[in-house]
């Protein structure tokens, strides 16, 4: 083909040119918006699933707190604020209860056991002198535990008094069993046998004794004073 190049003038050229470098301009803006609608479709996805994964996550911790919340406030309204001196003299007063029954939980299991070593050439009138004794100093170490328990049983628990006024109660049994029985009926096996049951039930009540003081101790914060 032959152009004649009188006939196109240079305003025609440039006028050709821009036309087709605009043509070429608005098919790359296109595409490239098409490209960026792409990559902003993805990305936006994307970010749509990390939302919903950081928000169940988010959920999770935040019932973790409450929960966390709650076992730290259960412990807390568990605690008893007391002064300085209301905890000594609570604990004195414990102390002073609990060692007078741990006496008696030594002594208990001898006074009339179903199994003992007998000295050489014992005789029964050797035995009942020593069973005397033994209820002697029982009965010793349980009135004092009487009058301590009831001087103190103000200053603790009243659930902690009762388990010790059970124990006081199995200690009068076993004191008025071996009393009122007959010396003829002594060291038989019945004899033995309800020594063996108040001794259980005494343990029973000693042990929540114990548990009770240990959980009150732990339980009690001395009260900041300023």
């Amino acid at each position: 083909m032959i152009y004649d190049w009188n006939a196109i003038s240079f305003f025609d050229v440039i006028i050709s040119t821009l036309a087709s470098v605009g043509i070429t301009s608005a098919i790359f803006r296109l595409a490239g918006k098409r490209w960026l609608s792409g990559v902003e479709a993805k990305y936006a996805r994307e970010l749509e699933e990390l939302r919903a994964k950081y928000s169940i996550e988010l959920e999770h911790y935040k019932n973790e707190l409450a929960n966390s919340k709650q076992l730290l406030q259960a412990e807390i309204d568990k605690t008893f604020l007391v002064t300085k001196v209301h905890f000594e003299t609570e604990f004195q007063a414990l102390k002073d209860v609990f060692a007078l029954l741990a006496d008696i939980r030594l002594r208990l299991p001898n006074l009339r056991p179903k199994m003992r070593i007998a000295r050489s050439g014992e005789t029964r009138e050797d035995r009942e002198k020593e069973l005397d004794k033994a209820t002697s100093e029982l009965e010793e170490v349980y009135n004092k535990l009487v009058a301590v328990s009831e001087n103190t049983s103000p200053f603790y628990p009243r659930e902690i008094s009762a388990h010790i006024s059970a124990c006081e109660e199995v200690i009068r049994r076993e004191l008025s069993d071996i009393s009122l029985t007959a010396r003829a009926d002594a060291f038989r096996l019945e004899w033995l046998n309800r020594g063996d049951r108040n001794l259980n039930e005494f343990l029973v009540s000693y042990g929540k004794v114990s548990e009770l003081i240990r959980e009150r101790i732990a339980r009690m914060a001395i009260l900041r004073t300023t």
